[in-house]
């Protein structure tokens, strides 16, 4: 018998809410990569924040965002595995 992993998502954890998905997506950007998203799409501060208010993901410039903030957070959750592993060769 082989054990797979389940498809059905936890019935006691919900879906984010649009408004944490946003807060989300700020948390894992830092300014420098507002500022290159901006630089990169040629588009103002202004325009970069309706943009995530609007969290359009057929927009180009909103992928781009996402894909950022994600890899962002792969490479704290990273950071925090190795931080993690150091820790314990010490102890």
């Amino acid at each position: 018998m082989v054990l797979t992993k389940s498809v059905h998502p936890d019935p006691g954890m919900e879906p984010l809410t649009r408004e944490q998905q946003i807060e989300a997506l700020r948390k894992n950007l830092t300014v420098a990569d507002q500022e290159k998203i901006c630089a990169r799409h040629h588009i103002g501060r202004a325009t970069y924040y309706r943009i995530i208010q609007a969290f359009d993901l057929k927009n180009k410039v909103m992928l781009d965002i996402v894909q950022l903030a994600e890899a962002n957070k792969q490479a704290a959750d990273q950071r925090a595995e190795q931080a993690a592993a150091s820790l314990k060769k010490l102890l």
